[in-house]
C-alpha cells in the first residue's frame, strides 16, 4: 500500500479504526503524518515512511519493521504491539520507539539501522522485554532506553549485537542492563536494573540525573561501571543485595567520588597507564 500526500498532511478521521492495512505501507507526506495527539493506525509489517513537515505518529499492530526520515519536521512517535524492529530512522525532533506488552513475552525492540535527532531531541527506546542495540544511536539531547518496559520482570537492555550510543546523557534501565560498546560517549549516566548492571565505555563520564532519575541502582545484581578515563559518582550507586565494581583503568584513569557508593562488597579502582593508582 502506497499513500502519498506531498502536499498535504495525513490525519486521522476515523477514531480508534485502523486507517492502513497491507503487508507493505509506504507513506510520503509534505505536512504531517497523523498528529502528536492522533497518530495514524495500522495493521503492516513493513513501514517505510518520508515527512518533510509535522509529526510522524503512527499506532501499529503486530509485529512491524519500521524506516524512514523526517529530517524537516519534528518528532517521530512509532508504537506497535509487538515486537518491532527499527532499520534506520532520522528525525529532527524527539523520537519515540515502543514496543508495547500483546500479553506474550516476544515484545522486543530492535535497533538494526542508525536512529538519530539531528536537533538534539530526546530519543526514547521502550521495549516490553528485550532491546537490543545493534547500530547507532545519537543525539546530543537525552537518549532513554528501557528494557522491560512493561514491569514483566523479564527484559535485558545489550549491545552485544554491535551497536552503541552517542548521547549527551543516557538513562539505561531493564531487568538486565548490560552495556559494553567501547564507542559509546556520553556525559552523565543514569539508570536501573533489578538484576545486573554493566555499563562500560572508553571515555569519560558521570553517574548523576537523567530523565528525573538520579544514581545507578540494582534490587538483587551486581553493578558494574567501566571506563578507559575517567568516571565521576555525583549520585548514589547502590545495589540492595549484590556488589558494586568501579573501574578506570587507562592513560590518566580517574574515578572522583562524590555520593555514597553501597553494596554486598564494594571495590573502587583507578589504574593510570604507570599502574598508579587516583582515586578522588
Amino acid at each position: 500500500v502506497n499513500i502519498d500526500a506531498t502536499g498535504v498532511s495525513i490525519s486521522d478521521a476515523n477514531n480508534a479504526a485502523v486507517n492502513g492495512v497491507g503487508a507493505t505501507l509506504t507513506v510520503v507526506s509534505a505536512a504531517g503524518i497523523g498528529t502528536a495527539a492522533d497518530a495514524i493506525e495500522t495493521n503492516t509489517g513493513i513501514l517505510t515512511f518520508v515527512n518533510t513537515a509535522g509529526v510522524v505518529n503512527i499506532d501499529n499492530t503486530g509485529t512491524l519493521t519500521a524506516s524512514g526520515t523526517n529530517t524537516t519536521g519534528t518528532d517521530v512517535i512509532i508504537v506497535t504491539s509487538s515486537p518491532l524492529t527499527v532499520d534506520g530512522i532520522t528525525a529532527l525532533g524527539d523520537i519515540t520507539l515502543q514496543s508495547t506488552d500483546d500479553g506474550g513475552d516476544d515484545d522486543h525492540l530492535t535497533i538494526d539501522g542508525a536512529v538519530e535527532s539531528t536537533g538534539a531531541g530526546t530519543i526514547s527506546l521502550r521495549g516490553g522485554t528485550n532491546v537490543l542495540i545493534n547500530a547507532v544511536v545519537t543525539s546530543a539531547g537525552t537518549v532513554i532506553a528501557e528494557a522491560d518496559f512493561d514491569n514483566s520482570n523479564n527484559g535485558t537492555l545489550t549491545d552485544a549485537g554491535g551497536g552503541n550510543f552517542i548521547a549527551g546523557d543516557l538513562f539505561a534501565g531493564g531487568h538486565v542492563v548490560n552495556l559494553t560498546a567501547d564507542d559509546t560517549t556520553l556525559t552523565t549516566l543514569a539508570g536501573s536494573a533489578q538484576e545486573d548492571y554493566t555499563f562500560d565505555a572508553d571515555d569519560s563520564y558521570t553517574v548523576g540525573t537523567v530523565n528525573a532519575v538520579s544514581g545507578v541502582t540494582s534490587e538483587f545484581g551486581d553493578i558494574a561501571l567501566d571506563t578507559a578515563d575517567t568516571i565521576t559518582i555525583s549520585e548514589v550507586v547502590e545495589s540492595l543485595t549484590g556488589s558494586v565494581d568501579i573501574t578506570a583503568n587507562g592513560a590518566g584513569a580517574s574515578v572522583d567520588v562524590g555520593a555514597d557508593v553501597s553494596g554486598d562488597d564494594v571495590t573502587i579502582e583507578a589504574i593510570d597507564a604507570a599502574g598508579g593508582s587516583v582515586l578522588k
